[in-house]
């Protein structure tokens, strides 16, 4: 009966991904599996789930740097105790972050790239907005071209050469022209046409995925506020140019409406093209130590979010860097956003590195039900010994020791015999005095999300 039950799920999980996984809703019909597994996990997590990202997160922070990707280090990970589910990383800082990536990639965590790029026209960085540079690269044969192809063979042959243990090749999120709806970079709406726009995309997809043969990127359009600057439909690459449509929006005052407006705009936008909505650059305008409040993530972001049936099925949601104390995104504990961020860590609904799923197994469709058996089935509790009479003994093969649980323990008839807040894993429970009899065990972490069940006896 038992492998009948796992065959059934086995076959249900298998069924559930191929009948939700429409290719064609996604830019490369030659995609790597384990690149089409994480556009479907992301759209199956949306529905109930908020991924939060944090951009150069191993590669700098408050005081410090990793360039080589040695240290693990992340001013996230020191701050809640986890690494974000996203690592965000920028090309306008060279092609070094291969370390970063895979690493990453190692903890089950997703990888995206912006790319600031450097004016071709003149050699100007991205804000240098002289000349029409878009219209130049799309000149054939011009030598705006040429210095742009060099830099997409550049970029390919960074992506594929991030590979995992097995010598797969890592799905990476790659969110190119960024921002276009505003005026401060040369691609933006006052520096081409909506038409040059979409054939500088387009060409952009089709040199990395046919004549370079990259084909593990989902290709991710992200405007700035485009429920105020013009929406969506005008510079739209396409459908088979697009796999995630997100947007970056930063704000002091009045954020929860920026939010509202833009989330819904998107997520619609998705729905009725079949993909992924993400917001893909959010936060307190120059950092969130210029927040006018002081629950800014859990209040004025969070709550915003959650609380509009819409809003709510963004995938993810990705803030900027840390790298000086008077610009930083993720607090740290002198920010008065410190206790607000460790809630917004805590909330059932936003999920960090340590509670993902497989997002790239290729035969695992996670939906809301399965993502909480995968939170309980993280934790490998094994209870011992069981028969017990004295002692009981409850261990972890995945959640690190020094983890505070909550624990109670009850009788046969539902009554709670032992309660503890701050149990920690390893301790020997003192259950000598519990009549002979059945008890269940239950734990769940400081979000009370992983609960755990277990019988033993007392004899």
């Amino acid at each position: 009966m038992q492998s009948i039950t796992a065959n059934i799920c086995l076959f249900l999980s298998v069924w559930l991904l191929l009948s939700n996984n429409n290719l064609s809703a996604q830019s490369d019909l030659s995609a790597t599996c384990k690149t089409q597994s994480l556009f479907q996990q992301l759209k199956n997590l949306s529905s109930d789930h908020l991924l939060f990202g944090h951009q150069n997160t191993t590669f700098e922070g408050i005081g410090w740097e990793d360039r080589g990707g040695f240290e693990d280090r992340s001013d996230c990970l020191e701050s809640v105790g986890d690494y974000p589910a996203v690592y965000g990383f920028d090309f306008v800082r060279g092609f070094i972050f291969q370390r970063h990536a895979i690493r990453a990639n190692e903890r089950g965590a997703i990888v995206t790239f912006s790319d600031h790029m450097d004016n071709f026209r003149n050699g100007g960085d991205s804000w240098n907005t002289s000349g029409n540079t878009v219209k130049e690269i799309l000149t054939d044969n011009s030598a705006t071209q040429s210095r742009f192809i060099s830099h997409l063979n550049q970029v390919a042959n960074f992506i594929k050469g991030l590979k995992d243990k097995n010598g797969d090749f890592i799905p990476v999120i790659y969110r190119p022209f960024h921002e276009n709806t505003g005026d401060w970079f040369w691609w933006s709406k006052e520096y081409c046409t909506p038409q040059e726009y979409v054939e500088l995309w387009r060409f952009t997809v089709d040199y990395l995925r046919d004549v370079r043969n990259v084909h593990n990127v989902l290709y991710a359009y992200s405007p700035s506020d485009p429920a105020f600057l013009g929406g969506y439909e005008a510079r739209y690459p396409g459908n088979q140019y697009v796999d995630i449509v997100g947007f970056d929006s930063y704000a002091t005052i009045a954020y929860p409406m920026f939010l509202i407006a833009n989330a819904q705009l998107v997520v619609e936008f998705a729905e009725a093209h079949d993909k992924v909505a993400a917001l893909t650059e959010f936060g307190v305008n120059g950092g969130i130590q210029f927040a006018n409040e002081s629950d800014f993530f859990t209040n004025t972001f969070l709550a915003t979010i959650k609380n509009d049936p819409i809003a709510r099925k963004l995938a993810y949601a990705h803030t900027w860097r840390n790298d000086r104390i008077n610009h930083h995104w993720v607090p740290l504990d002198s920010d008065k956003n410190h206790a607000d961020f460790v809630k917004f860590y805590e909330d059932d609904f936003t999920v960090f590195e340590g509670e993902l799923p497989d997002l790239y197994n290729c035969s695992l469709a996670t939906s809301s039900t399965e993502y909480k058996e995968h939170l309980a089935g993280k934790m490998g509790i094994k209870i011992s010994p069981n028969p017990v009479s004295d002692y009981l003994l409850i261990q972890s093969t995945t959640t690190r020791p020094e983890n505070t649980l909550r624990l109670g323990i009850y009788n046969s008839i539902g009554q709670l015999m032992i309660k503890k807040d701050n149990y920690i894993l390893g301790n020997q429970l003192l259950i000598s005095h519990l009549e002979k009899g059945i008890y269940l065990v239950k734990l769940m972490d400081i979000k009370e999300k992983n609960i755990i069940s277990e019988i033993f006896i007392k004899h």
